[in-house]
């Protein structure tokens, strides 16, 4: 084991995810052998690319135990994905808009003449009117892993404009939950459900009933920011330990606050160098 424990701090460097952000992995200290393990303690930092970011949150400890029947087990804390949440989908970086692709303007929730019973002012103010919907986030969206699910829990502003001016503003407090898998060294999934809650920030048309108009609301986030998210979980997110191994089949286990990937795995070409030191 000496020459494995000589070896290795020179193997951590700077692990670049996207253009979002570096994920640096320093060791804590030796390896620690025994008969069924190699056990590595090693921090984990998370920068953004060309400059340090402080992030308003940081990593708690996670401890699992190993399975022995497969080579590998690597923990993922959703600290990981909140630093690049953080620094790639900070507020009004999601921003959508309907009519779209997915709803267009022949749709009868795009014009005020749908709202004649619900929300009789609105249509008294602005008659046979076209709508505009505008979803954009107030904060970056905050993941956490629970109970073999991905959540994600994200606010936003659903604003409803009438020739160009707002109309009405809501608040919603967006939870999404998805389900994970992982193929390779790719831990992706699907959204599964979506729920939200709903507040009135401001109204040009009275008071508002909004059980009245929840499932206008639900019609909107289905098709404006549900599917970019369902986009982003299904191309998934490539483990931090790209250069070193690559995962082969295993199973995933979400915790509270982390994900367990164990795996068969294949050393790549820059671990070639610790294999004459076993």
């Amino acid at each position: 084991s000496s020459g494995i424990n000589a070896e290795w701090p020179l193997r951590p460097g700077d692990i670049p995810v996207a253009d979002i952000l570096d994920v640096e992995i320093e060791a804590d200290s030796n390896p620690a052998f025994t008969a069924s393990e190699v056990d590595i303690h090693a921090r984990v930092k998370a920068d953004s690319q060309g400059s340090d970011v402080v992030f308003p949150f940081s990593p708690e400890p996670i401890v699992s135990q190993m399975d022995p029947s497969l080579m590998a087990c690597f923990l993922v804390s959703d600290y990981t994905l909140n630093t690049a949440s953080y620094v790639a989908l900070s507020a009004g970086k999601i921003s959508e808009s309907a009519p779209n692709a997915q709803i267009d303007a022949s749709n009868p929730v795009m014009n005020t003449a749908y709202f004649k019973t619900s929300i009789p002012d609105f249509y008294a103010a602005y008659p046979d009117a076209a709508i505009t919907y505008k979803v954009v986030n107030t904060r970056y969206p905050l993941a956490e892993f629970d109970h073999d699910n991905v959540i994600l829990d994200m606010p936003v502003d659903l604003t409803v404009q009438v020739g160009g001016a707002d109309v009405l503003t809501l608040g919603l407090s967006l939870t999404v939950e998805g389900n994970m898998q992982h193929t390779n060294n790719v831990l992706s999934g699907q959204v599964t459900s979506a729920s939200h809650t709903t507040t009135v920030k401001s109204s040009q048309i009275g008071d508002i009933a909004v059980g009245s108009i929840e499932g206008v609301i639900d019609d909107i986030l289905d098709n404006t920011v549900l599917p970019q998210i369902n986009a982003v979980i299904t191309e998934g997110v490539t483990l931090p330990i790209d250069q070193y191994v690559t995962l082969n089949k295993g199973v995933v286990e979400a915790h509270d606050d982390f994900v367990k990937v164990c795996a068969d795995a294949t050393l790549t070409d820059c671990d070639s160098a610790l294999i004459p030191l076993l």
